[in-house]
C-alpha cells in the first residue's frame, strides 16, 4: 500500500521539478531568492494579522502586551488583498497565509518581508481560517464541509502542492490551531462549542461548551497553541484570551461543561484577523495583571510621595520599582518626584506582569501671601467686605487663619474688626503665609424720621409734612433724599406719597426712608351755569335753572345759608341771588355765582278807542285806538293778533276786544269791548211798468 503512494510522490515530485521547480515564482513573485528570507525562532510570541491592508502583530500571551510589528503587510503596489489563514510551519519556522481572492499562498519571513507562491489546484475562495500540523501540511477552510490541504514540507515531493480536500460537517468558525499533541485541529464555533476535527479523515468531533470565566464575545478570531497541547483563544471584542486546557484529553460531548479560563487581556478590538503561534513552544507563564494603584504626590509638609497598589493581590505576589529588588509589601514610599515604572511578579512561576508607570508630581509651592482690597461699612451698608486680588488662580481662600476656606474671593457681611487672610492651593492644600485686615467700626445712622401732616381743605389744596424727629445735627429730606433743606417742613404739596429721610450734618449718613402720604385735595364743585327766568306780565316772580353735570351736590340760592337737593328755584321775587353748589362727599362749597332776578314789568294802560260805524255807503266799520299811542301794538281781537297799525277798519256788525302790548315787556293791557253797529238798512231795489211813447203821445 505503501509503494503506489510513494511512486505517486515520486511522479509529483518529478513532474514539479521538471514543470513547476520549487523555488519558480508567479509573475507577481519577487525574484530574490527564497533563501534569502530570514526564519523566525520557535520561541513564546503568538502573531496576529488583522485588518486589509494586513497589520502584524506580536502577541505576549503571558501578559496580552500586543505590539505592531509590520503595518500593511504586503504593501501597495503588488496586489495588495488581505492575508488571512495564518499558520506557523516547525518545518521551515516560517509564517504561511493564505493571499485572498487568488490562488496563492503568502510566506513570511521572520524580518516581515513577503514572497507569492501560486498553489496549483488551489480554487479561489475566502479561507479565513487555517494552521499547519508538525508535518508541514496546511488546512484551510472557509467554514463548509471541505478542507483543503496544501504541502509545505520543503523535503517533500509535493512541496507547494495541494493535497486531496477532506471532507467534514461545516459550521461557523473564525480561527483553528493544530495541537502538537494529538495532531487534531481545535476551534470554537459561535456558540461556543469546542470542535476538535481529525486532520487524517477530516471527522469533526464535539467535545462540549465553553463555560467562559469572564463575558465575552461569540467571535474567535484567533486561535494558538502549545508544546503541551493547551489551546488559547482571542475573542475579537475585547481581545481577552482565554486557555483551554488540553483539550486532547477530553472526550466527545454535546453538553459537557468545558473551562475557559481568563488567561491575559490584549485589550485589542479586531476583525478580519487570524492569529498562530509555534506549537513546539513552550506554554506561555501567565503573568500577574499589569499593576494598578494611585500616587500620593508630595506635600506641603511631607517633601516625598509614595505609590501604593491595589492590584494584582496575593500571597505569591511581589513588586518592584524601577527594576529593583522585588518586595512583598504593596507599596514603594519616600519616592522623589519623577516617573517610577512598577511590575508584578508571581514568585511561584517567577512571571512578570507589564509594567505600569507611575508619576510622582513635583513637590507643590506655597502660594504667595494674599493682595486684599477693603470696603470698610458705610451709611447704607453696615458690614464691611475682603476681596482678595491675588492670587487668583487655583487656589481657596480663608478670611479666619485657615480655620475654613471658600472658594470664592470675596467674604462680605463682615463685622469691624481684624482679620487674618489666606490663600490654599487646591491641587496642593499649601497655605501661604496669614495678612491681618482690618474692617472699620460702622458710622452713626439717624433714626428714621416721625412726621406730621397738614392734609388739603376746601380752602386750601395743597398738604404740609412737619419732620417733628430728630430735630438736631440734621437736615430733612422729603424726596427719598435726592435734595436736603435745613428746615423740617416743607410746604405746598401736593397729593402724594413722600418718601422722608434725615441726613446726619456729621457723617452724612441718611435715615432709613419714612413714607407719608398727602391726600388728594377735597373735591371742590364748580361753579354751575345759571339759566334766570325772568318775571312776566302774567307770572310776577322769577325761576333760576342752575345746569351743572356734577353729581352729589346740593344747592343753595342764597349764599350757602340754605341748601336743598332741587337745581332749580321758582316763585323769586326780583333781587340778586348768589349760587352755590356743596358737595355732599367733601363738604366743599363752589365759588358764588350772582344772579338778578329782574322786577316785575308793567302792563299798558286800557286803551281808550272810538268807532265809525257803518254807513248807508259803507257797510263797516273802524275802530280806533286813541291812547296809548307809543311804545305799544294794538289787538282787535282779544290779543290772539297783533299789529302795529291803532285802526282796524272793514269790521263786520260784532262785539271786538281790544287790547294794547307793550313791545318792551310784551305785557297787554287788560281787554276793552268794543261793538261795531250793523250797517243801516238800504231798501230793495224798485220794479216798474213802462208806457212807451206811441205814435199819438210821444212820451212815455
Amino acid at each position: 500500500m505503501q509503494k503506489p503512494f510513494t511512486l505517486l510522490l515520486l511522479f509529483c515530485s518529478i513532474g514539479l521539478y521538471a514543470i513547476n521547480p520549487p523555488l519558480k515564482r508567479s509573475h507577481n513573485q519577487p525574484t530574490t531568492p527564497v533563501a534569502d528570507q530570514p526564519t523566525f525562532s520557535c520561541s513564546m510570541p503568538a502573531y496576529l494579522l488583522q485588518g486589509s491592508p494586513t497589520d502584524a502583530y506580536a502577541v505576549n500571551l503571558s501578559t496580552g502586551e500586543t505590539t505592531l510589528v509590520k503595518n500593511n503587510l504586503i504593501g501597495p503596489g503588488i496586489g495588495g488583498r488581505q492575508i488571512q489563514a495564518v499558520g506557523y510551519n516547525v518545518l521551515d519556522n516560517y509564517l504561511w497565509g493564505y493571499r485572498t481572492g487568488t490562488d496563492q499562498l503568502v510566506r513570511i519571513g521572520g524580518d516581515w518581508s513577503v514572497q507569492f507562491f501560486t498553489i496549483s489546484g488551489l480554487a479561489i475562495a475566502g479561507y479565513d481560517v487555517g494552521d499547519i500540523d508538525a508535518n508541514g501540511i496546511m488546512y484551510l477552510s472557509t467554514g463548509n464541509s471541505t478542507i483543503k490541504r496544501i504541502d509545505l514540507n520543503p523535503s517533500s515531493p509535493t512541496y507547494l502542492q495541494a493535497l486531496s480536500d477532506l471532507t467534514s460537517t461545516g459550521t461557523t468558525i473564525a480561527d483553528w490551531t493544530v495541537n502538537v499533541a494529538d495532531g487534531n485541529i481545535y476551534a470554537i464555533n459561535q456558540s461556543s462549542l469546542l470542535l476538535r476535527y481529525n486532520t487524517t479523515t477530516g471527522v469533526r468531533t464535539t467535545l462540549g461548551v465553553v463555560q467562559w470565566s469572564v463575558t465575552t464575545g461569540t467571535g474567535f478570531g484567533a486561535a494558538y497553541s502549545d508544546s503541551e497541547g493547551n489551546v488559547y483563544v482571542q475573542d475579537n471584542q475585547g481581545g481577552k484570551i482565554f486557555k483551554i486546557d488540553k483539550p486532547q484529553l477530553l472526550p466527545a460531548s454535546t453538553n459537557a461543561q468545558i473551562a475557559g479560563n481568563l488567561f491575559a487581556n490584549t485589550g485589542m478590538t479586531t476583525s478580519s484577523n487570524d492569529g498562530t503561534r509555534c506549537m513546539n513552544a513552550p506554554p506561555p507563564c501567565q503573568a500577574p495583571a499589569r499593576p494598578d494603584g494611585y500616587v500620593t504626590p508630595p506635600g506641603c509638609l511631607t517633601q516625598t510621595g509614595s505609590i501604593s497598589l491595589t492590584a494584582p493581590v496575593g500571597a505569591d505576589i511581589q513588586y518592584n520599582v524601577n527594576a529593583g529588588a522585588y518586595q512583598a509589601a504593596s507599596g514603594f514610599t519616600g519616592l522623589t518626584p519623577g516617573s517610577y515604572t512598577v511590575t508584578a511578579k508571581n514568585r511561584l512561576t517567577g512571571c512578570v506582569s507589564v509594567a505600569t508607570t507611575f508619576t510622582v508630581a513635583a513637590i507643590p509651592a506655597a502660594p504667595s501671601s494674599p493682595v486684599v482690597s477693603v470696603v470698610h461699612p458705610t451709611c447704607l451698608i453696615r458690614t464691611g467686605s475682603i476681596t482678595v486680588v491675588s492670587p487668583s488662580t487655583g487656589v481657596e481662600y480663608s478670611f479666619d487663619n485657615g480655620l475654613s476656606y471658600q472658594a470664592g474671593s470675596v467674604k462680605s457681611d463682615l463685622a469691624s474688626g481684624v482679620y487674618q487672610l489666606k490663600v490654599r492651593s487646591v491641587a496642593s492644600g499649601c497655605e501661604s503665609v496669614p495678612v491681618s485686615v482690618t474692617v472699620n467700626a460702622t458710622t452713626e445712622v439717624p433714626a428714621n424720621p416721625t412726621a406730621s401732616v397738614v392734609q388739603p381743605t376746601c380752602a386750601v389744596s395743597t398738604g404740609t409734612i412737619t419732620i417733628n424727629t430728630p430735630a438736631s445735627g440734621i437736615e430733612y429730606s422729603f424726596d427719598n433724599g435726592a435734595s436736603y433743606q435745613s428746615g423740617n417742613a416743607k410746604s405746598d404739596l401736593a397729593s402724594g406719597v413722600y418718601q422722608l429721610k434725615v441726613r446726619s450734618t456729621a457723617s452724612g449718613c441718611e435715615s432709613a426712608s419714612v413714607s407719608v402720604t398727602v391726600n388728594a385735595a377735597p373735591e371742590v364743585p364748580a361753579a354751575p351755569r345759571v339759566i334766570v327766568t325772568q318775571p312776566m306780565c302774567n307770572l310776577p316772580t322769577g325761576t333760576i335753572t342752575l345746569i351743572t353735570s356734577q353729581t352729589g351736590v346740593d344747592y343753595s340760592y342764597d349764599n350757602g345759608l340754605s341748601y336743598e337737593a332741587t337745581a332749580s328755584k321758582d316763585g323769586l321775587v326780583s333781587g340778586v341771588y348768589r349760587i352755590r353748589l356743596y358737595s355732599l362727599t367733601s363738604g366743599c362749597e363752589s365759588e358764588p355765582v350772582s344772579v338778578t332776578v329782574n322786577t316785575v314789568p308793567n302792563s299798558p294802560a286800557l286803551p281808550t278807542v272810538s268807532m265809525t260805524s257803518p254807513t248807508c255807503s259803507v257797510s263797516t266799520g273802524t275802530i280806533t285806538v286813541n291812547t296809548p299811542t307809543s311804545g305799544v301794538e294794538y289787538s282787535f281781537d282779544n290779543g290772539v293778533s297783533y299789529q302795529s297799525g291803532n285802526a282796524k277798519s272793514g269790521l263786520v256788525a260784532g262785539v271786538y276786544s281790544v287790547k294794547v302790548r307793550s313791545t318792551a315787556s310784551g305785557c297787554e293791557s287788560a281787554p276793552v269791548s268794543v261793538t261795531v253797529n250793523p250797517a243801516p238798512e238800504i231798501p230793495a231795489n224798485p220794479t216798474a211798468s213802462v208806457v212807451q211813447p206811441t205814435c199819438a203821445v210821444s212820451t212815455g
